[in-house]
């Protein structure tokens, strides 16, 4: 196309050859056509999300799992128990994993950020441990919700359990897929430097990250408000996106309730913004 745009169209035309210039331009015509005719107009690409970063909350809740059935949680809904509203923070990492294992059947790979709150040493202050153990009854409260998750959705999680030294490995129920779950220490979760070094230190994340960031997504409603910064902090070095649960919106679609955005750089004032007014609120 170079050639005919460069070369015989202004030779044609300036040596006054009316044939050839139609001829050419007819030419030109053509080849616009066969091209757009092959290759078809540009698509814009569908997002992939094969991995997915998540901020565990804190586990009041936890227990009352066995009350939700799997419409209860794919549909975010708050249950009355004796008068009482009983909610479970732990829904909008289940619509997730609906969204990209169930639906789009893409996920493979969920890495869980875990707080001192969550481990053995949850009154320590010492975190030179930089992968200790779960709580025992954190522990199996989060296999129950993976084998809840896995009847729901016909898919088995392979669980990588933190330990001092290594990790446990336990296939948690049965399905089409696997899907691996790992965890990241990130000590108190209130301390900014704290919980960028942790995340920084993870080599298999970190890897994700540069090879492809595009597949990443680090859902921000889960965690402390610390916790959510420092994610969107580290998304924007690549092209990893961010979703979050709206507010308020029980019993509706799973695509009502999450929303997805690309994280860029002048989001970095807001997400500063946000840190701040956490510390102002911890009276630091």
């Amino acid at each position: 196309m170079a050639v005919i745009t460069t070369a015989w169209l202004p030779d044609s035309i300036a040596g006054k050859n009316i044939f050839m210039a139609g001829g050419t331009v007819f030419y030109l015509v053509s080849v616009i056509f066969v091209t757009a005719w092959v290759y078809g107009p540009t698509k814009e690409k569908t997002p992939i999300t094969e991995t997915l970063v998540y901020g565990l909350s804190g586990t009041t809740g936890w227990d009352k799992l066995d009350l939700f059935s799997c419409e209860d949680m794919e549909r975010n809904r708050e249950l009355d128990k004796d008068g009482r509203k009983v909610r479970l923070n732990l829904i909008p990492l289940y619509i997730s994993i609906w969204l990209h294992a169930y639906e789009e059947k893409t996920l493979k790979r969920i890495f869980l950020l875990y707080t001192r709150l969550h481990s053995k040493k949850e009154d320590s202050t010492s975190d030179s441990n930089d992968r200790p153990e779960l709580d025992s009854n954190v522990k199996e409260n989060l296999r129950k919700f993976f084998k809840k998750t896995s009847g729901c959705m016909n898919v088995a999680f392979k669980i990588h359990w933190p330990k001092e030294k290594d990790e446990e490995i336990e296939v948690v129920g049965s399905g089409e897929r696997t899907i691996d779950v790992h965890f990241i220490y990130v000590g108190s979760g209130n301390d900014v430097l704290e919980v960028k070094k942790k995340l920084g230190e993870d080599e298999k994340l970190q890897e994700l990250l540069k090879k492809e960031s595009e597949k990443v997504v680090f859902h921000v409603t889960g965690g402390t408000a610390v916790m959510t910064a420092v994610m969107m902090f580290e998304a924007i070095k690549g092209d990893a996106r961010a979703e979050y649960t709206v507010q308020g919106k029980q019993d509706k679609d799973p695509n009502e309730i999450i929303k997805s955005w690309d994280i860029t750089p002048d989001m970095i004032p807001d997400v500063w913004q946000a840190v701040e007014w956490f510390f102002e609120r911890q009276g630091l």
